[in-house]
Order: structure tokens, then sequence, then C-alpha cells
């Protein structure tokens, strides 16, 4: 029988404090893009946070009336706040290096949404936060 704990728990710390998420680059004279990755959601407490204070003046009007470019706007946001913690390798137009701020983070997302999909997915995905996986790595 199947334990839930072994399959669902996650690492706790990891979900507040990230794990590296390396995006390799579609061309070989790219170099990679390093993310520290909170969990979007979970244990991350500030993440959640960050979503209600955004989301609160919307739900008077009804969050399904919200626009999706609003939607985005603010999860990019909550992402900028709560979720991407630090990032190397990061580059602007001119290939010049962009550094890690939260403004940073706002206007390189805004800029690049199909990344942020990207990015977003990886940091939702329970397998990067499993307590087991992180033991099985670490065994291996």
């Amino acid at each position: 029988m199947a334990n839930p704990y072994k399959e669902y728990g996650t690492d706790k710390n990891l979900e507040k404090n990230g794990f590296l998420y390396i995006h390799e680059p579609k061309t070989d004279e790219a170099s990679a893009q390093c993310y520290v990755l909170a969990r979007a959601g979970g244990s991350n407490v500030k993440f959640l946070s960050a979503v209600d204070r955004l989301y609160r003046p919307h739900r008077k009007k009804g969050l399904e009336k919200m626009s999706f470019a609003v939607q985005r706007t603010l999860m990019v946001e909550a992402f900028a706040e709560a979720v991407v913690l630090d990032w190397e390798g990061i580059l602007d137009k001119d290939d010049n290096d962009i550094p890690y701020s939260k403004d940073n983070v706002i206007k390189f997302f805004t800029d690049l949404p199909d990344l942020f999909d990207i990015v977003q997915t990886e940091a939702m995905e329970l397998s990067n936060y499993l307590m087991e996986e992180i033991e099985s790595d670490v065994k291996n």
C-alpha cells in the first residue's frame, strides 16, 4: 500500500527558500538561465499572501470579470515578490546582464510571457519539492 506522506510529502524549507531551476537555451550560443524558485503554493505563505493582497481589490468587481492580461500582470508581480528569489545568466535584448531585483523580474517576464509560463510551471510542479525526490537524488 502506498504511503501518501512518502508520495506527497514536501520539503517545507525548499518550498520557502527555493530550488535551483536551470533553463537550458534553445540555441547553442546561449548560456543557461538559472533561477532560484520557491514554490508557487504549498508552504510558501509569502506567495499565498501576495496573491491574496494583489487580487483583493479585484474581488469586489468579480474575479470572473478580470481580463487575462490583468490576471497575468498580478501573477507576474506575485512571482517577483515571493517565487523568483534570485537569478543568474539573465540577459537583455543586447546581451547585457540583468541584475536580480523585483522590478527587473516584473519587466523581464512581462516582456517574455512564454518564458514566464515555463518558469511558472516549474514553480508549481509538485515533484520539484517532494521529499522522496530529494532523498532519491541525494542517494544517487
